[in-house]
């Protein structure tokens, strides 16, 4: 179950990292299909990472919801 949990958390901070990314106000210099790519493995990484640690938070809320809905 915590993994689930988890992996959930991870999925929503991956679209967080991404939403944010679509937000930027100018254009990258640099850019390029490739460094797009390489950025978006990166965030991915990075949103595991934040899960992991549980950073956030969200799976323990999660855990602790099913735990009372189920009586354990």
């Amino acid at each position: 179950m915590r993994e689930a949990a988890q992996a959930f958390e991870a999925v929503f901070l991956r679209q967080m990292i991404g939403s944010m990314r679509q937000a930027k106000l100018g254009e990258d210099l640099l850019g390029s299909a490739a460094s797009d790519q390489f950025r978006d493995m990166a965030d991915a990484r990075l949103a595991d990472t934040m899960a992991e640690r549980e950073s956030f938070g969200i799976a323990e809320m999660l855990l602790n919801q099913f735990q009372r809905r189920t009586g354990q």
